[in-house]
């Protein structure tokens, strides 16, 4: 009932994963999205914080989906 709700069904788990094209990391990525934005809107949230991955190593996890440089 679960895997129904989610649109999957036992053999989809039990399938072999396709390969997939390798996609950008956040720490990789929102230095390209910073420099296509305005220098207001860098402004505004450039005196935000950084993200935790500036100060310590990523988790390799942390790959975006669907995005590429």
């Amino acid at each position: 009932m679960l895997l129904e709700r989610m649109g999957l069904s036992p053999a989809d788990l039990a399938a072999v994963p396709q390969p997939r094209p390798e996609v950008s990391t956040f720490a990789e990525y929102v230095p390209v999205v910073s420099a296509e934005v305005s220098a207001g809107t860098r402004r505004a949230y450039g005196s935000c914080p950084g993200p935790a991955w500036e100060t310590s190593s990523p988790p390799s996890n942390t790959r975006l989906t669907g995005h590429t440089l």
